[in-house]
């Protein structure tokens, strides 16, 4: 007897969630993820992820044929992943040192980079901390493959941002946004 696709999707569906779980996200009600992401919760942070999204992991699972796993990494004590219901993500990398929230319907394109930190401080060898400043995502955005949004960036509701895109500053809602340094081009209509 031949084991349908759909039980097969739902198999592994149930399972990336389970593991998920175990690592320490919480993970809302009817979430559609295939393939095990890259977790890494550091002790004393979050990660929330609210109900109905989508997250792939697998090459399979996208035409572009990323070329990594979704990653979703805090890095210290307080650092707070939060995302809202209905958000759908590819493959890409969410890596919080303060506080990364993506809103409600939002899509992010495969192999993006979303950071609020610089990692290390300047100069390399110096003594300084490393600048970290909150990232936030409204709802309905849409942040298309090879994006890098970078930290204290807000990107308001409906906001689109061009493929390949390097976001430094915020974008305001409803506008479309792309280049590097990203700039704003016009409004979605």
């Amino acid at each position: 007897m031949a084991i349908s696709k759909n039980v097969v999707l739902r198999v592994m569906n149930w399972s990336a969630a389970h593991w998920m779980r175990m690592h320490g996200v919480t993970v809302g009600q009817k979430p559609w993820i295939l393939g095990f992401p890259d977790i890494k919760v550091a002790h004393g942070s979050t990660i929330v992820i609210g109900n109905s999204v989508s997250l792939f992991s697998t090459r399979w699972s996208n035409p572009l044929r990323p070329q990594r796993r979704l990653s979703l990494i805090t890095l210290q004590e307080g650092a707070s992943i939060i995302m809202g219901n209905g958000v759908g993500i590819t493959s890409s990398v969410i890596s919080c040192a303060t506080s990364i929230s993506i809103g409600d319907r939002t899509l992010i394109g495969s192999d993006c980079l979303i950071v609020d930190t610089d990692f290390h401080g300047i100069p390399l060898h110096g003594l300084k901390s490393p600048r970290t400043k909150p990232v936030s995502i409204g709802n309905d955005v849409f942040i298309g493959t090879r994006c890098l949004v970078l930290k204290g960036v807000q990107i308001g509701d409906g906001a689109v941002i061009g493929a390949g895109s390097v976001v430094t500053k915020s974008v305001p809602s409803n506008c479309i946004a792309a280049g590097n340094p990203a700039e704003v081009l016009g409004t979605v209509t």
